[in-house]
């Protein structure tokens, strides 16, 4: 009668079920389902593109989708394109860590220059932080102008003065 009832435990155990109460004989024995937490499934990138813009907006970043899609674009090595095609891709606990820290740093109105460490400008790529100016677009522009309006044979020298970088 032991080993019947270690068979039937191990059934149950595979069937999801479980023993409510049992006589002592072990002749009556009543069952029913137990819940069971479903398996861990991994956030989709859609689903914390969509939470994080949430948390940006609700934190006053006025661009919040398109900043979002900048930084998990940034940080997952994908354009924003990317992130609609390959909308139901699951991503990795240390992925969805990494994005949640430049995500809440964001929030906190630290740049995004900062938050992804480069600021384009022109045809470069900066490297840029809290210690380094993030050059503004007027700045582009004024060096677009000054490059239309020299000669091209020659070398152009700037002094940049008063940047703080």
């Amino acid at each position: 009668m032991d080993r019947l009832l270690s068979i039937l435990v191990r059934v149950e155990l595979r069937l999801g079920l479980s023993r409510r109460s049992q006589a002592h004989t072990g002749a009556v024995v009543m069952w029913s389902t137990v819940r069971t937490v479903p398996p861990m499934t991994l956030p989709t990138l859609m689903d914390l593109v969509r939470r994080s813009t949430d948390y940006l907006a609700g934190h006053g970043i006025t661009n919040a989708r398109r900043e979002t899609e900048w930084i998990f674009a940034e940080t997952l090595g994908l354009s924003r394109l990317d992130l609609y095609t390959r909308f139901d891709m699951p991503l990795e606990e240390a992925d969805v860590a990494r994005l949640r820290g430049l995500v809440q740093r964001r929030g906190r109105r630290e740049p995004l220059a900062y938050v992804l460490g480069t600021q384009a400008f022109g045809d470069l790529m900066l490297a840029v932080g809290p210690g380094v100016l993030v050059p503004r677009p007027e700045t582009e522009e004024l060096v677009a102008l000054a490059l239309r309006h020299s000669p091209t044979a020659t070398a152009i020298r700037v002094l940049d003065v008063g940047t703080g970088s």
